[in-house]
């Protein structure tokens, strides 16, 4: 991929906004944080979290001490290499970003039956917590690929009726 002026701007431009930091467990860490052996981390050895997943509130299982971010579900934009705007391509959802795992998802288009496809991952959850808006670059497909972003301050690109959810974010 070669950056020209139009990327670079995107790029570094980003997406002006802020994301709520309020408040340690980060998303790497949440699982039995408190070692009572039922894997949940909330410390009252039922096996479940005291928090709340993408439904809304706080994650189970984070340390009091620990800033939160907070995040709501998100639409992946197409973005011509024109610079113009494309369809919405998937969900971002909050739950991928307390998994921390890398997520495959299709774009909204294939070719004689071969789908482009995107990955994001840890690197591109950090950045929507800090406010950041994210690019990301689907499979190549028939010679050509698709430039997409995520911005998390943009409203226009939120899911409608998706509730914000306070994520850990410590180190």
């Amino acid at each position: 991929m070669t950056l020209d002026r139009r990327r670079f701007v995107l790029l570094v431009g980003g997406s002006a906004g802020a994301l709520t930091i309020t408040g340690c467990a980060s998303p790497d860490s949440i699982g039995d944080a408190d070692g009572d052996g039922d894997g949940d981390g909330d410390g009252d050895g039922d096996g479940t979290d005291a928090g709340v997943g993408s439904d809304g509130g706080t994650v189970g299982g984070a340390d009091a001490s620990c800033p939160t971010a907070s995040y709501t579900d998100t639409y992946a934009v197409a973005l011509y290499f024109g610079g113009e705007i494309g369809p919405l391509t998937g969900v971002i959802s909050s739950d991928y970003l307390i998994a921390n795992q890398p997520v495959d998802l299709e774009f909204w288009h294939g070719h004689g039956g071969t789908s482009h496809r995107f990955t994001i991952g840890p690197e591109h959850f950090t950045e929507l917590l800090a406010g950041n808006k994210v690019m990301i670059e689907t499979t190549e497909v028939e010679d050509h690929s698709h430039m997409l972003f995520i911005d998390p301050n943009d409203p226009q690109y939120r899911v409608p009726d998706a509730t914000p959810v306070d994520i850990p974010v410590c180190d």
